[in-house]
């Protein structure tokens, strides 16, 4: 009886130990990253009332976004603007600049180690990108837009649901479109994302933005598309295709035509 009482003892004590190595291994120890920044890296010729944002890997600790982790440079000097920081939804975070930015002007924006997500964990190095404004304001420039049609627009089906990640009919969509920019290499593309209206304003410019990132990042990486050839811009519900009468239906006919990727063709 006491050999059997031991061996129970042994049997428990080992299972207690496996199971606090269980809660340690379980424990968030990564650290949180940047996936999307508007304007995209590189990107030139950005209108200048352009809103700049992030998105990061996972819920971010709202506190830590603050204009000393979310910073953003102009000029050859570096020169640091103000502006309005905001975390606009858990994974994301904008930065606002008081007034438009300036014309023809190279700007850096900056997130610290400072940015933390919920469980603690910091970025594992501050992380920086650049874009260029526009030579004129928007108001008065001739910039054209065409919306060439065998350019297959990406519908709400290509994505999975309330998501970013292509699905296998949306890579087999973009593949299409990258053959066509190999077959027409002097031609420029701005990839805007849109959402039906269902969701917060802010929610749907974020899944809109990440939409067009996924998109630009698809056909750099897997066709060899320069970014140079590539424009990004996320509307969210903005300029909707149709008007929704009942924004909860989500499965309405106005919001499934809503809920689109757009390959229009720059011509400057």
């Amino acid at each position: 009886m006491i050999k059997f009482l031991k061996l129970s003892a042994i049997i428990a004590l080992t299972a207690f130990i496996g199971s606090c190595a269980s809660t340690r291994q379980i424990k968030d120890i990564t650290p949180p990253f940047v996936t999307l920044m508007v304007p995209y890296h590189a990107t030139q010729g950005v209108p200048l009332h352009t809103k700049i944002r992030v998105a990061f890997s996972e819920p971010i600790d709202v506190k830590t976004i603050n204009s000393k982790t979310f910073e953003v440079f102009q000029g050859e000097s570096l020169e640091l603007i103000s502006g309005n920081v905001l975390a606009t939804t858990s994974t994301s975070a904008t930065f606002t600049k008081a007034s438009d930015l300036i014309p023809n002007t190279k700007y850096i924006g900056k997130i610290s180690t400072g940015v933390k997500d919920i469980a603690g964990n910091t970025l594992a190095d501050n992380f920086y990108w650049s874009f260029k404004t526009d030579s004129i304001p928007e108001i008065v420039t001739d910039t054209q837009v065409i919306v060439i049609n065998k350019l297959v627009m990406l519908k709400d089906t290509h994505f999975k649901f309330n998501d970013a990640t292509l699905t296998d009919e949306g890579k087999k969509a973009l593949k299409v479109n990258i053959k066509i920019l190999k077959e027409n290499p002097d031609i420029k593309v701005r990839i805007a994302g849109y959402t039906s209206a269902s969701g917060t304003e802010e929610y749907n410019q974020e899944l809109s933005e990440r939409r067009a990132n996924t998109v630009v990042t698809y056909i750099y990486e897997e066709g060899g598309i320069k970014l140079e050839r590539l424009e990004m811009i996320g509307y969210g519900e903005n300029r909707s295709a149709l008007y929704e009468p009942i924004p909860e239906d989500i499965k309405s006919e106005e919001a499934q035509a809503n809920m689109r990727v757009l390959f229009e063709v720059v011509v400057k």
